[in-house]
């Protein structure tokens, strides 16, 4: 628990946020936050991605110079910013006009999780409750949106597990699936950002682990590391179930895109590349991402490759082809990747 407070203190000091500067409202109608970073101008290669939007959290350069969240919509062949203050972890519906993030709640304290329309309009507090609401994401069928809660009363009364709710302000309908306490799932949370990914065989993965909607049947399925000296990071199940993808890095010196079965065998390596940029844990908590496109055809994965910071999108098929960089900014960030179907 201590380690997790640690942690998320921490996040403003890797994404250069300040607590005083707050840009979304509790909720609003508003027009989103006009920006005062640089347009969203990269030539983006539409033809090669498929379908659906990309959304990803973009932080500039020269210490972090802007924070935003970025949209690719890939069917309309445009992009856009949403400028709004700490946000974070940006999640897209299935459906793709919704986006679930968390950030500093209304009294500046605490993390809660909120939703936006696609364009940044109608910013809730959807959570609003005690203690601490991150890392969300939503169900394969978009009715929940599930995140982490933390609650800390002593060294030995506390709460830290995985919710979910729908995403709309009501927590009467929240319900608790894991208790990160009993099963002892602390550094994996850590480790992954705690971000759960689903499928529609219904399974979800957590981690390393796998387990049922409701929490049961949990399995830890993944190894952690690939290649001994290599870490493993950001874990996602496919749309169908039938694969899991992971990041597998060297500080300083490659990452990989690996593929494993559902129960954790035959790893299958899709690309390994250069990786400058990773220097310490944090570096890698900022830098390192993976989703799945909507058909399971293709992994978004971002690539640390600045000298000290700063990394970029690329994909990969998983039949082994197509390695195609995705945003090229110079000396920006990107990372924290969902994929939407439409």
């Amino acid at each position: 628990m201590i380690k997790t407070s640690m942690f998320k203190i921490l996040l403003l000091a890797i994404t250069g946020f300040s607590v005083i500067n707050l840009s979304c409202k509790k909720q609003s109608s508003e027009e989103p936050i006009l920006s005062t970073s640089p347009t969203f101008d990269d030539p983006i290669p539409y033809n090669l991605l498929g379908q659906g939007k990309l959304v990803f959290k973009r932080i500039g350069p020269l210490g972090n110079a802007y924070s935003r969240i970025n949209v690719i919509d890939i069917d309309q062949k445009r992009c856009w910013n949403i400028d709004c203050g700490s946000a974070m972890a940006p999640s897209v519906s299935p459906n793709g006009d919704k986006i679930a993030f968390m950030k500093w709640g209304t009294d500046q304290t605490i993390w809660d999780i909120y939703t936006m329309d696609i364009d940044g309009k109608n910013q809730i507090d959807i959570t609003n409750l005690e203690g601490w609401e991150d890392f969300p994401s939503w169900s394969y069928d978009g009715t929940q949106i599930l995140f982490s809660r933390d609650i800390f009363y002593s060294n030995t009364n506390y709460i830290h597990g995985l919710y979910h709710q729908s995403p709309v302000l009501n927590t009467s309908n929240l319900v608790q699936v894991l208790d990160y306490n009993k099963i002892g799932w602390a550094p994996f949370y850590l480790a992954n950002n705690g971000i759960v990914s689903s499928s529609s065989a219904g399974k979800l993965l957590l981690g390393p682990y796998t387990f049922d909607a409701d929490g049961s049947n949990n399995k830890l399925v993944l190894p952690q590391d690939v290649n001994n000296d290599h870490k493993i990071c950001s874990p996602a199940i496919s749309p169908d179930g039938s694969k899991i993808a992971v990041l597998s890095f060297k500080m300083n010196s490659d990452i990989a895109v690996v593929l494993f079965n559902p129960d954790g065998t035959n790893p299958d390596t899709l690309v390994s590349v250069s990786a400058t940029g990773i220097s310490d844990w944090l570096g890698e908590r900022n830098q390192v991402s993976l989703c799945w496109s909507p058909d399971g055809s293709k992994i978004a994965f971002t690539r640390p490759d600045g000298v000290e910071v700063g990394s970029h999108i690329y994909i990969i098929g998983t039949d082994h082809s197509g390695l195609t960089q995705v945003t090229s900014a110079e000396g920006v960030t990107d990372f924290s990747l969902s994929w939407s179907r439409k």
